[in-house]
């Protein structure tokens, strides 16, 4: 009786304390949206176990999920909409994985599915050139091999040609298709999850273009003359780099966007800019909308408009998933203003969310959708508490009191003091303040999700989005009026095309800057998830609590959370795991090892023409799971004269590291050790049997004949050999185990793909 009357006291203080939770309840949109992704979740967790499969029984979860949908639409009741909706999660979830499992048994039950295969169907988005191919996306109406008949009608599949297929055609190719590749190495990118969150079934590498119809309808008519237009406009922009960067802008076509604008992009934490998603959209609506303010429009038309225009922009640019889903939720949130007699962005937010996850439940694990809910829910909760913040506070008094005295003094002039305590000054301060704050805003809401997919904070980003969105978006309304007006108008596009230019190298200009601030890119890696369940609580305890409880809410939860989290991370540090990662790479084998001390190895490699993006996509992906990331040592255990391009990215990265090697012809190469030594590094021989030390009780053996060499790890009381980077056969140590986790009681575990921990 005591306890449950406690309980009852602790839920009445809260509510009290939260009101703002009982109103987010009043959304059945949002609360649904939640209880979705909490299914989802759900759903596909379940799928991870053996013998949970509900592949029999699709159709009935098909008719399930209908019947969810309507009881959810019936009852009024939020208990059972908020069951329906998690129910649906779990649903939505398995059918789409009976889809794709469906999908993958068909194809790979055909032993000619990566022979040559023929692919008719609908060109969907524009061809653009990427290395030397061009690349586009088609509807098919028929996939099938030559000597077996199956048909995947309907489905999207990414295609590559030498040669452009017409825009908004249909073509039929002959090439070979390939299904997505699973994720073989840990923590790279994942070829499939990509596929199945953009609803991509596959790739088509075509050889010959068998046939290719030029459609006839009006619109295709009308859109092809616009990109020509838009073509004959941008010729207008002189500089070559700032033409690449609106042209990828406006047009995805990235072909010209060069690897110095990209490398600034990332850096300066503005590389959202050039993607053509939701911020596309919102550069378009907003310049529609400012031009029909010059006009006595209805609201509701002025809306309809927008929404025609927006669609018009998704046929124009061709069907791209990120752009196309952009559209989906403006066009939801839009809507909710000609329905809605009051609109209420939670609701809207939770809408667009539901149907973005009805269309791929998949999708919910990609960054993508991640940092685009995670940015808008922070700018729709937080970003009125901070302006009833501001106006409280009476900034008008800062106002007037600067410049300080000494600086009018200097001056001495009344007029400038005047000017600056007038209306322009507050109103240019009211814009940079408020800017601030959304970019502010946008970046703690999207900082857990940045840290656990990037393992970088690109703090330069801070100050680059203040005025990099307002530039961007500057410029790039000049350049679609400027490709408008090159139908319509020629001679004023130059001046278009000029002021869109000098704006985007403004914008470049002040992103320049992160040169200065080498330091703002920080990599953070949180080797636990308990971090991030700690800003959640603290986030949302700051929305929903009280507003006389904010400041104590702020000034006692923040040290209390950043405590418990540094608990957390230093409990799991101090784990004493060991950790190796065999990396599934073509015609190469290298393995990575993190000793229990945090140091750092890499044993292995054997491929005589070593890719540049090996550094880039295998080994830093792996090293920023740590939050120790440096790497100490790696033996190399045959001669490569190409192994010097391998190291010279990790000789940067990593200065003084320790390159031992197993071939005595090493040494007699004047360039490997110049190399290694000019970098602070060591080099040293392993002679025939070798025994390095790098932790207590952790000893790696080194094996070497002159023919084969063999590493064996002895981690507390577990012994794990690596074969020969030579080895055709990799059956042997590690086998076909992609990651090992050896703990301080001597167990070992090992992660096969697609499958639970199991004993080794």
């Amino acid at each position: 009786m005591f306890f449950s009357n406690l309980l009852l006291h602790i839920y009445k203080s809260s509510i009290k304390s939260f009101p703002d939770f009982v109103l987010w309840t009043c959304f059945p949109a949002f609360i649904g949206w939640c209880a979705l992704i909490c299914g989802i979740i759900m759903g596909y967790s379940i799928n991870n176990f053996n013998g949970m499969e509900l592949l029999y029984y699709n159709r009935y979860i098909f008719f399930a999920i209908i019947c969810l949908i309507a009881i959810a639409i019936v009852f009024s009741s939020k208990v059972i909409r908020s069951l329906c909706f998690f129910l649906l999660g779990i649903l939505l979830a398995q059918h789409d994985f009976n889809n794709q499992k469906t999908l993958y048994a068909e194809w790979r039950n055909h032993s000619s599915y990566t022979k040559e295969c023929r692919l008719s169907g609908k060109v969907l988005s524009i061809p653009s050139l990427q290395n030397g191919k061009y690349r586009f996306m088609v509807s098919a109406d028929s996939l099938y091999s030559l000597h077996e008949n199956d048909t995947l009608r309907n489905k999207c599949i990414i295609c590559y040609s030498k040669k452009s297929p017409p825009a908004y055609g249909s073509v039929n190719l002959a090439g070979k298709f390939r299904l997505p590749l699973s994720k073989n190495n840990p923590w790279g990118f994942d070829d499939y999850l990509y596929c199945r969150s953009n609803s991509v079934c596959g790739y088509f590498t075509a050889d010959t273009i068998i046939s290719a119809k030029v459609s006839n309808s009006l619109l295709s008519g009308i859109m092809l003359k616009l990109r020509n237009a838009a073509g004959k406009a941008l010729d207008k922009i002189h500089d070559d780099e700032i033409r690449g960067v609106v042209q990828a802008a406006c047009l995805n076509e990235q072909e010209n966007l060069s690897i110095n604008m990209k490398k600034l992009f990332f850096e300066a934490g503005i590389y959202h800019l050039l993607a053509l998603s939701g911020f596309n959209v919102a550069v378009l609506a907003s310049a529609i909308f400012a031009l029909l303010f010059l006009f006595p429009i209805k609201r509701t038309w002025k809306i309809i408009i927008v929404l025609a225009a927006i669609w018009l922009y998704l046929l124009f640019i061709g069907f791209i998933p990120s752009l196309f889903r952009a559209v989906i939720m403006t066009t939801i949130v839009s809507a909710s203003f000609l329905f809605q007699r009051k609109s209420y962005m939670l609701n809207s937010l939770g809408i667009a969310g539901t149907i973005w996850l009805f269309m791929s439940p998949i999708s919910l694990f990609t960054p993508g959708y991640q940092l685009s809910f995670s940015a808008t829910f922070g700018l729709i909760t937080l970003l009125p508490l901070f302006i009833d913040y501001y106006k409280s506070r009476q900034i008008k008094t800062i106002i007037k009191n600067f410049p300080p005295k000494i600086v009018t003094g200097i001056f001495a002039s009344k007029f400038l003091s005047g000017l600056w305590a007038g209306k322009p000054a507050k109103k240019i301060i009211d814009y940079i303040i408020l800017s601030t704050a959304i970019s502010a805003l946008s970046f703690i809401t999207t900082l857990p999700f940045l840290i656990y997919h990037f393992k970088q904070i690109y703090m330069f980003g801070l100050f680059a989005n203040i005025f990099a969105v307002a530039l961007m978006s500057i410029a790039l309304w000049f350049a679609l009026a400027g490709f408008i007006l090159q139908v319509i108008f020629p001679p004023v596009v130059p001046l278009c095309m000029y002021l869109s230019e000098w704006f985007m190298n403004v914008m470049i200009k002040g992103a320049g800057l992160v040169k200065f601030a080498p330091w703002s890119i920080i990599h953070l890696s949180l080797p636990c998830y308990e971090p991030y369940l700690f800003f959640s609580i603290f986030i949302i305890g700051i929305i929903l609590i009280k507003k006389e409880f904010r400041i104590k809410w702020f000034s006692y939860s923040l040290p209390v959370c950043l405590l418990l989290s540094t608990i957390f991370i230093f409990s799991h540090i101090s784990k004493q795991e060991a950790q190796i990662v065999s990396f599934s790479l073509k015609n190469n084998s290298l393995s990575a090892i993190k000793w229990p001390g945090g140091h750092l190895w890499l044993i292995g490699y054997g491929e005589d023409s070593p890719s540049q993006k090996t550094y880039s996509q295998y080994i830093l992906p792996w090293k920023y799971q740590f939050m120790v990331n440096k790497i100490e040592t790696i033996v190399i255990p045959h001669y490569r004269q190409n192994a010097v391009h391998f190291l010279e990215p990790l000789l940067i990265n990593n200065p003084g590291l320790n390159v031992a090697y197993c071939d005595s012809a090493y040494s007699q190469d004047e360039n490997f050790i110049s190399m290694i030594e000019s970098n602070g590094g060591k080099t040293f021989f392993l002679e025939t049997k070798t025994i390095l030390e790098p932790e207590s009780q952790c000893t790696c053996k080194v094996i070497n004949n002159g023919k084969k060499t063999i590493f064996i790890l002895r981690i507390f009381n577990s012994t794990i050999y690596i074969p020969d980077s030579q080895d055709s056969s990799f059956e042997a140590g590690i086998g076909n185990t992609r990651m090992i986790t050896v703990n301080i009681n001597g167990g070992i575990f090992k992660t096969v793909q697609n499958s639970k921990f199991s004993p080794l």
